[in-house]
């Protein structure tokens, strides 16, 4: 039996790893349901902010990469003509994101009736009221115009959860059809342990995220201000919002001697786990998350996440005492758990460090993946 073919468009994949979450979105789904269906993703042929293309890439023709055959192209070359093209013989289009001009074409030759598959647009966070916020005008009048010109008429959205599909009805309508489909985390690598030899007093801290207003590092340097011991806090986030590394700076020169804060620059996604495996704690107090998946990637690493109250993990980790789910409107809180598992001994902390690990390892994918066999079901 022949596999039913799933055309992904996104903005940029792998090689790429600036953009984060949905790159690894699209990852992990091709790796969990790459052997039932056949997945073929139209993307540009570079990473987020970069002048040249990827290495060794083919143009014209599709690139296997992993689980998936990936079709590259200069950027704003997705157009209508390339879309028909790639689409031909695929049995649902599936759409990262509906902000951008791929995604227009896509619903104007949907709406036109050139495109008869399925289209089913991710919504990926977008919604959200803090990312929603971000020229908040201009999105506005962007979805009023998509509305007006009825082109989400025929298609269906893709949302992680009940909260989401709130979200995107409060601004398309109510009777917008909606599946469900959660974020899949990452196929856990068999034997990536390593033993920490953590003293008491001292405390290595990672965050990786866009250095962005969303992820909140502004507020993640500051709860290390007053800390005492021998503590390091690593950044890992692409530098592109050069404003907003400014603040970041100003923010590290204020710290007290015994903190001492790094802006490393970007982590390749590929690489996540095995970084974070030399760090003690995982630090995010991000505005909110569509899902999360270094924070996820954190806790199979054993290193304890200390997050915001405003991701799909809190009550995961509040469930098995893995780590920390915080108000924002607290943060002496923040800085509170911090200097605990600064102070904390090694025999401690090995212990907190193991929860994390077994949760991330015993952690359901089944009712996801369902999820996602009934979207790309609809043809």
């Amino acid at each position: 039996m022949e596999k039913k073919e799933i055309l992904i468009i996104m903005g940029r994949y792998l090689p790429g790893y600036k953009d984060g979450g949905p790159v690894r979105s699209i990852k992990n789904l091709t790796d969990r349901l790459g052997n039932e269906y056949c997945f073929r993703i139209l993307t540009t042929d570079r990473d987020h902010g970069d002048k040249e293309p990827y290495e060794g890439i083919l143009y014209g023709q599709w690139n296997q990469v992993g689980k998936a055959q990936v079709r590259y192209v200069q950027p704003g070359k997705i157009t209508k003509k390339v879309i028909l093209e790639c689409a031909q013989e695929v049995s649902v289009i599936y759409v990262c994101g509906c902000f951008n001009d791929y995604a227009r074409k896509v619903l104007t030759l949907k709406k036109s009736g050139k495109l008869t598959q399925p289209v089913t647009v991710a919504a990926m966070g977008l919604f959200a009221p803090g990312a929603f916020s971000i020229h908040h005008t201009r999105k506005k009048m962007y979805m009023n115009v998509l509305i007006r010109n009825k082109l989400l008429d025929e298609i269906s959205w893709s949302a992680s959860n009940e909260k989401e599909v709130e979200q995107i009805q409060s601004i398309v309508g109510e009777e917008a059809k909606c599946f469900i489909a959660e974020d899949l985390p990452r196929v856990l690598p068999l034997g990536k342990t390593k033993e920490r030899k953590k003293e008491s007093g001292e405390c290595r801290i990672a965050i990786v995220a866009r250095i962005s207003p969303e992820k909140n590092i502004t507020y993640a340097i500051e709860v290390l201000q007053n800390l005492k011991g021998n503590v390091v806090l690593d950044i890992y986030g692409s530098l592109g919002n050069r404003k907003y590394v400014e603040e970041c700076k100003k923010r590290i020169k204020l710290l007290p001697q015994s903190v001492t804060c790094n802006l490393v620059g970007p982590c390749d996604s590929e690489k996540v786990i095995d970084v974070l495996l030399d760090y003690d704690v995982f630090l995010l107090p991000t505005l909110g998350e569509n899902y999360g998946h270094a924070i996820y990637e954190a806790m199979a690493a054993g290193c304890v996440p200390v997050i915001s109250d405003r991701t799909r993990w809190t009550n995961a980790i509040e469930t098995n005492n893995a780590g920390a789910a915080i108000s924002l409107e607290q943060p002496e809180e923040f800085t509170k758990v911090l200097q605990k598992y600064v102070t904390m001994d090694y025999q401690r902390f090995a212990l907190l460090a193991a929860r994390c690990v077994q949760y991330a390892l015993k952690m359901p994918v089944d009712t996801a993946l369902d999820q996602y066999r009934r979207i790309f079901e609809q043809a």
